[in-house]
């Protein structure tokens, strides 16, 4: 998907794709901190930061151990952001304040008052236009249909990095493509 982000002409932030593990002696080309997760899955499951080159083997030991792909990316610092796709319309942007903990992991997604979700996302009209946009153009450039969820870092200087796009997000009357769609006018049952 990265590489089809790229070719649409959307940010994301370097990557490195590992199938298997490189070695205790492999050393990524990325800089420090950096994130590994999973391929696979979803609601930051198997997501780790880490911070030194040291500390990188260990967590791709435990990665490869669950059997999946990995993925390497740059920590790119900003606010976190996401926005639903709904049919052909993107619907409004929710900024993402993690209250437990320094990114949007598990911990903060499922235990209560762990990150406070804003919708609309208090950010200047033409970045949340620009978000909008950007997700209509991933959802459309992977070929989905129905529903997704783009999540991006948005950068100081305004830059709106696109870090992935959820094809099954949550949608129990708490997660996040509802809120969004709520704010939208469409209530639960509707949607």
């Amino acid at each position: 998907s990265k590489h089809i982000f790229r070719k649409a002409g959307l940010l994301t932030p370097d990557w490195e794709y590992l199938t298997s593990h490189p070695g205790p002696k492999w050393q990524t080309s990325l800089p420090f901190p950096l994130f590994a997760k999973s391929n696979t899955g979803g609601s930051s499951l198997h997501l780790h930061r880490v911070t030194k080159p040291e500390k990188l083997n260990s967590v791709l030991d435990e990665l490869f151990a669950t059997g999946v792909e990995v993925i390497l990316e740059p920590l790119v610092e900003g606010r976190e952001v996401t926005c639903p796709v709904l049919g052909s319309e993107a619907l409004p942007p929710i900024l993402i304040e993690p209250v437990m903990g320094d990114f949007f992991d598990y911990e903060s997604k499922y235990r209560s008052g762990g990150a406070r979700e804003i919708c609309p996302a208090p950010l200047p009209s033409e970045v949340l236009a620009k978000i909008q946009e950007d997700s209509l153009t991933a959802h459309r450039a992977l070929g989905l249909r129905g529903y997704s969820r783009a999540d991006y870092i948005i950068t100081p200087d305004g830059k709106s990095y696109l870090l992935e796009v959820n094809t099954l997000p949550g949608m129990t009357a708490t997660s996040l493509l509802p809120q969004s769609a709520a704010v939208g006018g469409f209530e639960f049952d509707q949607l």
